[in-house]
């Protein structure tokens, strides 16, 4: 019996048409003690490679697989920007921020599916501040990352390039969403 024979279909596949399989969405809201504000940042990003591996061990139940922290790219002379690539890995970002996911993953859908859309949330708040003097106001936010941190090894799932870099000014909330489609 040929047990490769599942693994050459999917191999067939372009790796353009997987990005359409799966794919992130990142929004960034100013936040309050009132709620959500005015958005800021609303974009389309595709998954790395890194993120498929992540993936896959999440479905196959791997411990400690799956989505833990956003990455928050920055710096203070608001001229980085940065280029996302299928081959990101977290030693391509530079003045980071790792913040925690805020609260477990929450899912919605989309027109024709159930819960196929994972959304992850995480807010930057004065107390992050406090834990990381490097991060001020007035900085430039110039990349997102969400990530796998498992004690000391970090792994990259997603990344967007902000390619008009946001003024870090107030509060803020980040909702990131990972969006599964069928062919």
């Amino acid at each position: 019996m040929n047990q490769s024979a599942p693994q050459d279909t999917l191999n067939k596949h372009s790796e353009s048409s997987l990005d359409r399989l799966v794919k992130g969405h990142v929004r960034i809201w100013e936040h309050s003690k009132n709620g959500f504000g005015k958005l800021i940042l609303d974009k389309d990003n595709l998954i790395t490679k890194e993120g498929a591996s992540i993936a896959a061990a999440a479905l196959a139940g791997v411990a400690g697989a799956g989505i833990t922290h956003m990455y928050i790219g920055y710096t203070t002379s608001g001229s980085t920007t940065v280029t996302p690539t299928t081959s990101d890995t977290v030693a391509s970002f530079t003045n980071t921020l790792a913040l925690p996911i805020a609260f477990a993953p929450t899912m919605g859908s989309t027109s024709g599916y159930t819960n196929n859309i994972v959304y992850f949330t995480a807010y930057l708040t004065g107390e992050d501040l406090t834990r990381v003097t490097s991060l001020k106001h007035g900085d430039q936010i110039n990349s997102l990352g969400l990530v796998n941190k498992t004690g000391l090894i970090t792994k990259l799932f997603s990344r967007l390039a902000v390619t008009s870099n946001i003024t870090y000014a107030s509060d803020l909330a980040i909702t990131w969403g990972i969006t599964f489609s069928a062919v």
